[in-house]
Protein backbone atom coordinates (compact mmCIF):
# COMPACT_ATOMS: atom_id res chain seq x y z
CA UNK A 1 0.00 0.00 0.00
CA UNK A 2 1.66 2.96 -0.98
CA UNK A 3 1.81 6.17 1.87
CA UNK A 4 0.25 9.11 1.78
CA UNK A 5 2.62 11.95 0.80
CA UNK A 6 2.21 15.77 0.75
CA UNK A 7 2.32 17.85 -3.05
CA UNK A 8 5.34 19.31 -4.17
CA UNK A 9 3.09 21.77 -5.38
CA UNK A 10 0.36 23.01 -3.46
CA UNK A 11 1.40 21.10 0.10
CA UNK A 12 -2.03 18.49 0.49
CA UNK A 13 -1.92 15.49 1.23
CA UNK A 14 -2.66 12.83 -1.22
CA UNK A 15 -2.25 8.85 -2.25
CA UNK A 16 0.01 8.38 -5.09
CA UNK A 17 -1.59 6.31 -7.94
CA UNK A 18 -0.93 2.56 -8.17
CA UNK A 19 1.02 3.01 -11.84
CA UNK A 20 3.07 5.99 -10.15
CA UNK A 21 3.74 5.15 -7.40
CA UNK A 22 7.15 6.73 -5.82
CA UNK A 23 7.77 8.36 -8.91
CA UNK A 24 4.36 10.52 -8.37
CA UNK A 25 5.53 13.89 -6.46
CA UNK A 26 2.24 16.10 -6.74
CA UNK A 27 -1.17 15.46 -6.27
CA UNK A 28 -3.98 15.04 -9.31
CA UNK A 29 -5.50 18.55 -9.07
CA UNK A 30 -5.26 20.58 -12.38
CA UNK A 31 -3.55 23.67 -11.23
CA UNK A 32 -0.86 21.49 -9.59
CA UNK A 33 0.01 19.47 -12.51
CA UNK A 34 -0.10 22.03 -14.76
CA UNK A 35 2.64 23.70 -12.60
CA UNK A 36 4.35 20.87 -12.37
CA UNK A 37 4.51 20.40 -16.40
CA UNK A 38 5.49 24.58 -16.44
CA UNK A 39 8.22 23.97 -14.11
CA UNK A 40 9.96 20.74 -15.95
CA UNK A 41 9.45 22.37 -19.05
CA UNK A 42 11.40 25.29 -17.54
CA UNK A 43 13.68 22.91 -16.45
CA UNK A 44 14.38 21.31 -19.90
CA UNK A 45 14.34 24.58 -21.72
CA UNK A 46 17.46 25.13 -19.34
CA UNK A 47 19.21 22.23 -20.02
CA UNK A 48 18.49 22.52 -23.50
CA UNK A 49 19.72 26.02 -24.38
CA UNK A 50 21.66 24.97 -27.11
CA UNK A 51 19.29 23.53 -29.39
CA UNK A 52 17.16 26.93 -29.47
CA UNK A 53 20.00 28.77 -30.35
CA UNK A 54 20.98 26.27 -33.18
CA UNK A 55 17.16 26.61 -34.49
CA UNK A 56 17.10 30.35 -34.96
CA UNK A 57 20.74 30.67 -36.00
CA UNK A 58 19.63 27.92 -38.90
CA UNK A 59 16.51 29.84 -39.77
CA UNK A 60 18.14 32.69 -40.30
CA UNK A 61 20.74 30.94 -42.77
CA UNK A 62 19.10 28.84 -44.73
CA UNK A 63 16.13 30.15 -47.02
CA UNK A 64 13.64 27.47 -48.79
CA UNK A 65 15.06 27.57 -52.36
CA UNK A 66 12.64 28.48 -55.42
CA UNK A 67 10.98 26.14 -57.94
CA UNK A 68 12.87 23.93 -60.29
CA UNK A 69 16.58 21.81 -59.16
CA UNK A 70 16.95 21.84 -55.77
CA UNK A 71 19.79 25.05 -54.61
CA UNK A 72 20.59 26.24 -51.11
CA UNK A 73 20.30 29.87 -50.67
CA UNK A 74 22.58 31.03 -48.00
CA UNK A 75 22.34 34.32 -46.50
CA UNK A 76 26.38 35.05 -46.36
CA UNK A 77 26.08 37.93 -43.92
CA UNK A 78 24.52 35.88 -41.35
CA UNK A 79 26.75 33.31 -41.58
CA UNK A 80 29.33 35.72 -41.13
CA UNK A 81 27.83 37.67 -37.80
CA UNK A 82 27.65 33.81 -36.60
CA UNK A 83 30.61 31.87 -37.33
CA UNK A 84 33.51 34.96 -38.16
CA UNK A 85 35.30 35.40 -41.82
CA UNK A 86 37.36 32.44 -42.13
CA UNK A 87 34.85 29.80 -41.29
CA UNK A 88 32.13 31.96 -43.65
CA UNK A 89 34.41 31.93 -46.56
CA UNK A 90 34.67 28.05 -45.47
CA UNK A 91 30.50 27.77 -45.85
CA UNK A 92 30.29 29.69 -48.86
CA UNK A 93 32.49 27.49 -50.89
CA UNK A 94 30.97 24.16 -49.25
CA UNK A 95 27.51 25.44 -50.66
CA UNK A 96 29.21 26.52 -54.10
CA UNK A 97 30.11 23.15 -54.78
CA UNK A 98 26.90 21.72 -53.27
CA UNK A 99 24.82 24.18 -55.53
CA UNK A 100 27.04 22.80 -58.73
CA UNK A 101 26.40 19.38 -57.96
CA UNK A 102 22.89 19.85 -57.66
CA UNK A 103 22.71 21.79 -60.57
CA UNK A 104 24.55 19.06 -62.39
CA UNK A 105 22.61 16.05 -61.23
CA UNK A 106 19.67 14.31 -62.49
CA UNK A 107 17.26 14.87 -59.20
CA UNK A 108 13.55 15.02 -59.54
CA UNK A 109 11.71 18.58 -58.88
CA UNK A 110 11.09 18.84 -54.99
CA UNK A 111 7.59 19.23 -54.55
CA UNK A 112 6.66 22.75 -53.54
CA UNK A 113 5.26 23.77 -50.38
CA UNK A 114 1.23 24.23 -49.67
CA UNK A 115 1.51 27.36 -47.59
Amino acid sequence: MIKKRPCKICGRWFRASNREGDRQRTCTRRECQRERHRRNCKQWRERNRYLEKEGRVRDRLIKEGGGGAVRLKVDLEAVRDSVGPEQAVLIEEIVKVLNAGARDSDLPERPKKKK
